[in-house]
């Protein structure tokens, strides 16, 4: 009996800590025919807003690779960045990827295939609100983010050069993908909690009653 109550016990908070994983927010789809390649030598900035509590493990980039070379986007620099006054503010969390995973969607335009470039990154939490991811490709070749265009209530993307912000791109915005799960997952609900107590409570029991 009371294995059965440590089995559903950790089973639960297994489940409570992995269910949610998986896509959090999406900023656009492949379907885009449009694109421009101003992080070959800059960040390139875009705005999203989270409405909880989330920890973010991947970022997927949708990008048009150069006449079917998929591997041209090299090394990818990140950052999540605080909003100032509508702009990018203080770095909240930065890195450097030089594995980023490759995944064709079959998709073209005029000779470019439509690729998606995930990186895995350290997963980190953000609160609810609004923020701004940064990226850039060390890449010697040309790779174009795609652009989503018509979007509504939304800022439009930017790029840096330096800490000077040189242009927005005529209402249009980049696409990508944020994936993780909602921040609280990791922390058991008091019902976890409560069944975890009882079933190290039951072994305890146990122990003591063979012994005697």
């Amino acid at each position: 009996m009371y294995k059965l109550l440590l089995g559903a016990a950790l089973a639960s908070a297994l489940f409570v800590s992995n269910a949610h994983a998986g896509l959090i927010y999406e900023q656009g789809l492949e379907s885009v025919a449009t694109g421009h390649n101003p992080f070959k030598y800059n960040f390139s900035y875009d705005d999203f807003t989270l409405d909880s509590s989330y920890d973010i493990s991947r970022i997927t980039v949708n990008a048009f690779a150069n006449f079917g070379n998929l591997d041209n986007i090299g090394n990818m620099d990140w950052e999540i960045r605080s909003v100032l006054n509508g702009l990018p503010g203080g770095i909240l969390f930065s890195g450097n990827v030089g594995s980023v995973a490759k995944n064709d969607t079959g998709l073209n335009f005029s000779g470019w295939d439509l690729v998606d470039y995930s990186i895995d990154v350290t997963s980190f939490n953000l609160m609810a609100g609004s923020y701004f991811i940064g990226l850039r490709a060390n890449n010697a070749q040309n790779v174009h983010l795609t652009l989503i265009n018509n979007r509504v209530n939304i800022t439009e993307a930017l790029v840096a050069n330096g800490s000077a912000y040189t242009g927005y791109w005529g209402g249009r915005d980049f696409a990508y993908r944020l994936e993780g799960e909602p921040g609280v997952a990791s922390v058991p609900e008091p019902l976890s909690i409560a069944l975890l107590g009882l079933g190290l409570a039951g072994i305890g029991f146990s122990r003591k009653k063979k012994k005697v």
